[in-house]
């Protein structure tokens, strides 16, 4: 299983942000941000808890779609799950709107899981 840190920068890499933006859409100061990354903690501290909705979103993103560019595609794309907004406008409002998006996502991983097991028995 990923570090939180190995998470964080691969969400970097494939979005193609960096630590203003991260801190900007999870509400995390850019410098606590930094401080937690150089500390190199294995667990992810308590007062960066506002960090799991983005991760969340990305690693079920990740799953569903392997390629960042096509992550990068349904974040920009509008939804009707989400009454035709795009995902990266309801990230911008809050953890509240990405734990939604994050569900979601969880909810179209498990259908697309269920899909391609279709026809071998249980049991």
């Amino acid at each position: 299983m990923m570090s939180w840190i190995e998470h964080l920068n691969r969400l970097k890499s494939d979005w193609g942000i960096g630590i203003e933006q991260v801190s900007s859409i999870s509400g995390v100061t850019a410098g606590r941000l930094v401080e937690a990354l150089q500390a190199g903690e294995e667990e992810l501290p308590i007062d960066l808890g506002e960090l799991r909705p983005i991760l969340a979103v990305h690693a079920r993103l990740s799953e569903i779609y392997p390629n960042p560019e096509d992550q990068l595609k349904w974040l920009a794309q509008p939804n009707e799950a989400f009454e035709g907004k795009t995902p990266t406008e309801l990230m911008r409002q809050g953890n509240e709107e990405m734990n939604w998006i994050a569900y979601v996502l969880t909810s179209v991983a498990a259908a697309k899981k269920m899909t391609s097991h279709e026809g071998e028995g249980v049991g």
